[in-house]
């Protein structure tokens, strides 16, 4: 069984008083206490294994050192790679974290901001969360609170700074690298039904769609020539590469396959060439294929994917710059109320280009 170590205990094994103990350990009091003996209350605390009583500290008045992150459930590496690199950066900056991961109801969401408050963390990261209204009205408890947010590649909150990539410059980038290359016929599989497109709920893929059809519209391309295949994931399946095979399958049975398929993931791509490779069909002689996120796998497979690449990493540090300053009461900048840090085209072998620009 753990014991619990107080400062009574500390105190006793350094042979000083527990208020000299508490003043050495006391982020505000420490300067009361000469440097060596704070030195070495410190070091024994840590030997013993105290940590300080979070409820006791929180009615003196001290702040928590915590920063929560919610963050969707979901094993698309592009969503793990934004939670990782927030996670160092908020470490990085000073803090402790506590995560929470959302199982897409709204039950979770209303614990997940107890959570938050319970604990009483200096400020919120969302990270990739979609919202309904009763999610925006629990995050809403945040903001009573005072308790600053700021959202990571989810859809845009009132008050609430937004870190994302460009979606739409990436696509569109893409979409252009496939016209140049002679591609007339495109198709872009995108991960939403016909019943749930509203922009506010979907807003990346929407944005997404939009570069899509900025590149095919400039290149004097009509609807016939750039379509769209609605095709949802199921949402109780673990099977992200399943839309992408679906798709294609689609293709298969219709009488106008495209020439070239632009999957709205990488998972996606890498399961419509999967089911290319049972049906007969080459890649890209048969049919160019495209992603979006650049995942460690789709350098490894065969034809290696084109795909363009977030960038996570410096996404999850604007992110947290911009909550420690809101922590802070610094003020932020207009243009870091909604900050779009672009995309790189990765070209490999599955778009059919000669060459490429693979690091």
């Amino acid at each position: 069984m753990t014991m619990n170590i107080k400062q009574t205990d500390v105190a006793r094994v350094c042979g000083l008083s527990r208020t000299t103990v508490e003043f050495a350990l006391h982020p505000r009091l420490q300067s009361r206490v000469r440097p060596e003996t704070r030195e070495r209350v410190q070091e024994v605390a840590s030997r013993l294994g105290y940590r300080p009583h979070r409820h006791a500290q929180m009615l003196r008045g001290v702040r928590s050192g915590l920063i929560g992150m919610i963050k969707s459930v979901h094993s698309i590496q592009v969503g793990v790679e934004r939670s990782f690199f927030a996670s160092r950066a908020i470490y990085d900056a000073g803090y402790a974290l506590l995560a929470n991961e959302l199982m897409w109801s709204e039950e979770t969401f209303k614990r997940a901001v107890d959570a938050m408050l319970d604990a009483r963390v200096e400020g919120v990261l969302l990270s990739g969360v979609m919202y309904n209204e009763s999610a925006v009205a629990d995050l809403q408890r945040l903001c009573d609170a005072k308790i600053p947010m700021v959202s990571m590649a989810g859809i845009r909150l009132p008050s609430v700074p937004l870190v994302v990539c460009d979606h739409r410059q990436g696509m569109a980038d893409l979409t252009g690298h496939l016209l140049s290359l002679g591609y007339r016929k495109l198709a872009l599989v995108s991960a939403m039904s016909a019943t749930d497109r509203d922009e506010e709920k979907n807003w990346v893929l929407q944005e997404r769609l939009k570069g899509f059809r900025q590149a095919t519209a400039g290149a004097g391309l009509g609807e016939a020539e750039a379509k769209v295949l609605w095709q949802p994931m199921r949402s109780e399946s673990f099977d992200s590469y399943e839309p992408g095979r679906a798709a294609v399958q689609r293709l298969i049975e219709s009488t106008a396959r495209p020439d070239a398929l632009l999957c709205s993931n990488d998972d996606y791509a890498i399961g419509a060439i999967g089911l290319c490779a049972e049906a007969g069909l080459r890649v890209p002689e048969d049919l160019a294929i495209t992603g979006f996120d650049n995942t460690t796998v789709g350098r490894y497979i065969f034809p290696s994917l084109t795909t363009v690449a977030q960038p996570t990493e410096a996404m999850a540090q604007k992110a947290v710059e911009i909550l420690v300053k809101r922590i802070r009461g610094e003020k932020i900048s207009a243009g870091e109320e909604l900050v779009k840090l672009p995309c790189q085209l990765v070209v490999r072998q599955s778009c059919g280009a000669n060459g490429g620009n693979e690091e």
